[in-house]
């Protein structure tokens, strides 16, 4: 990609709003309409993550609406804390508590609502009919006209192999240079196309070669889970 081409989503978004972003199955999210969508994620967001680094957990499958909510949240200066899906209520609602979150945004997980529920936070379901619409029209403008910066971007926990999950903090100097190693190391361009077969809650996805392709204006193609056969089609 050319050293003065547009980078980062806002900025692709403005510059080539019908490039394609994210590709989900029969789905194509363009940059306008995923910055849209983060948009109108991070307005839902808004009322419960109100000061910059206030904690959003999101706990969700890999789909294009993932990316929406990462990115809302950023726009908030939230830390996002990707949470797995393969976990029970009582350990989503330990890492909620322990994170400080503010509100759990999930896909409509019922393990979701019950970890929100002991945990004593809010719940935002991206399913719902009233966020599912606001997602899918999108919004022209975040909920304030200057970024908020916050001096970590996420919160990964890890898996607990030697007592508690502990929450691992990934500052923005980590993550830049995180993209920036990745780009040059694979060569990212804007024409890229890189599959994704990660899990969301991934630390390696979202906070290294996913991000830094779609940042750099590339394309991710999503599989719902990791299956050989549809990965080496799709390959």
């Amino acid at each position: 990609m050319h050293a003065d081409a547009p980078r980062g989503l806002a900025g692709v978004a403005r510059a080539d709003p019908d490039r394609v972003a994210l590709v989900f199955g029969d789905r194509r999210m363009t940059f306008g309409e995923l910055d849209r969508a983060a948009n109108a994620m991070a307005h839902a967001i808004a009322p419960h993550a109100t000061r910059p680094g206030d904690r959003v957990a999101v706990m969700m499958g890999n789909s294009t609406d993932g990316f929406a909510v990462w990115h809302g949240a950023t726009r908030l200066g939230a830390l996002v804390v990707p949470i797995s899906t393969r976990l029970t209520d009582s350990e989503v609602a330990y890492i909620v508590e322990d994170c400080g979150a503010a509100v759990l945004v999930h896909d409509g997980s019922d393990v979701a609502e019950r970890a929100a529920g002991k945990a004593g936070v809010a719940s935002l379901d991206v399913q719902s009919p009233e966020l599912a619409l606001s997602l899918s029209s999108g919004r022209a403008e975040a909920p304030t006209g200057e970024f908020l910066g916050t001096p970590v971007v996420a919160m990964t926990y890890t898996s607990g192999t030697t007592g508690r999950p502990k929450g691992a903090m990934a500052t923005h100097a980590q993550t830049l240079r995180a993209f920036r190693d990745w780009s040059d190391i694979v060569g990212l361009r804007a024409s890229d196309r890189y599959l994704v077969a990660l899990p969301f809650f991934h630390s390696f996805g979202q906070t290294s070669i996913q991000n830094a392709t779609l940042l750099q204006g590339g394309t991710l193609i999503l599989l719902p889970k990791f299956d050989a056969k549809t990965a080496l089609e799709l390959m």
